[in-house]
């Protein structure tokens, strides 16, 4: 199920500056379960942020379950930048402490540096 949210708000998705575009999916076809994608643009119309938000589970992550070092890979496809917010469960995740980010133009990765068990909910926010 995809859906595109364009003009929830007249003001906001007509204006020059701010809030463009927000796009909600479902992508069942893979561990990803849903993603909200904001774009924020300049008067000039040029690309301020693009954030994404991922929530999934520990499943998507590489590694054994129990396991350090599993891996999550995004699926950006632009240079990601800035902080990344890890929440897992209710519990806000540290960076360099709980997990690290290595940014990458395409395919990003979270790599939890802690042990990591199957069927906890992650939320991710990231920008590129």
């Amino acid at each position: 199920m995809a859906e595109t949210l364009g003009g929830y708000n007249q003001d906001v998705a007509n204006a020059t500056s701010g809030l463009k575009q927000v796009t909600i999916t479902e992508d069942t076809g893979s561990k990803n379960k849903v993603f909200l994608d904001i774009i924020i643009y300049k008067s000039d119309g040029t690309t301020v942020k693009y954030i994404k938000q991922l929530v999934t589970t520990t499943t998507a992550c590489s590694g054994a379950d129990g396991a350090a070092n599993r891996v999550l890979t995004l699926t950006n496809t632009a240079l990601t930048e800035g902080p990344v917010s890890v929440i897992m469960g209710n519990t806000p995740l540290v960076e360099t402490v709980d997990f690290t980010v290595s940014h990458k133009t395409a395919s990003s990765t979270i790599t939890f540096l802690n042990a990591l068990f199957n069927g906890q909910t992650l939320e991710v926010k990231y920008y590129e």
